[in-house]
């Protein structure tokens, strides 16, 4: 029952408290206590898609979730309001031993989630044994607008090894076939260690129905190392710029680089870092 002592969640200071029951108490915000029921869910193995408090996820997200049930939860401090994210590790005796995965979960001021993601952990980025054999410097940008070509032709979005893919990577990659892409002109910086930059791609799938932003980083050797979705969004949600973090369209990555409070403050400092 090790996980269950944090699936409660009752912020303070940025962290998860241990009990679950604190989150019932009058004084605790909204979005603690919505973050404490779903994080429980998430531990019990409930059937998320059947949850009001939960917008619609990808069906790979939802199956990738339900793998996490009865697994060990840590919180993230985050530099932002209304943000939880949790790092999930599955010890020896669950079902899946050895699978780790990152959840981000963004409030509205009333406590009502509007943006959810789940990824691999950030903290251990690394480039494979392909893009070590490539040697030399391989242009970020270059990889980027590949692995955009690739998606939306429906190829092997790793590029030959190239990059580290997970099962749900692919999952949620294979639904732009046909699509569209666009990477932005611009990379930013980010406070995750071992990392130098940071391309981001817009996709946009075949019906111009459903669009996600990924984030590829890669390594000051110019190597990637990885990639992220940024969180999902609450179709029925409006970002509002003049309420809060959770009232605006803050980019994704910004919720996984913090680590501590010197990442923090830098990542606070560069919010603010208009798009292309």
């Amino acid at each position: 029952m090790a996980g269950l002592r944090i699936a409660g969640t009752l912020i303070g200071a940025g962290l998860l408290a241990a009990a679950p029951a604190l989150a019932e108490e009058a004084d605790v915000p909204a979005y603690a206590r919505t973050a404490s029921t779903i994080a429980t869910a998430i531990y019990e193995g409930d059937d998320l898609a059947a949850r009001e408090d939960i917008f619609p996820l990808h069906p790979a997200e939802y199956a990738e979730l339900a793998r996490l049930a009865g697994c060990d939860g840590a919180a993230r401090p985050t530099a932002m309001k209304r943000v939880v994210q949790i790092d999930w590790t599955c010890g020896e005796d669950s079902a899946h031993a050895g699978l780790s995965r990152s959840t981000v979960m963004m409030f509205a001021e009333d406590g009502r989630l509007v943006r959810f993601g789940i990824n691999a952990p950030l903290d251990a980025l690394a480039p494979t044994p392909a893009a070590l054999e490539e040697g030399g410097r391989t242009y970020p940008r270059r990889i980027a607008n590949r692995l955009g070509e690739a998606i939306a032709a429906g190829e092997d979005p790793s590029l030959g090894g190239l990059l580290p893919m997970t099962g749900l990577d692919r999952e949620r990659l294979s639904g732009f076939a046909g699509g569209d892409y666009y990477v932005y002109k611009r990379s930013r910086g980010t406070a995750l260690e071992g990392v130098d930059r940071v391309h981001r791609i817009r996709l946009l799938d075949a019906d111009r129905a459903s669009a996600r932003i990924v984030h590829v980083f890669f390594d000051e050797e110019d190597r990637p190392l990885g990639l992220a979705f940024e969180p999902a969004r609450d179709p029925a949600w409006t970002p509002d710029p003049r309420r809060g973090n959770a009232g605006s369209d803050v980019p994704g990555i910004r919720l996984w680089d913090v680590r501590n409070s010197q990442a923090a403050a830098r990542a606070a400092r560069t919010l603010q870092t208009p798009d292309d």
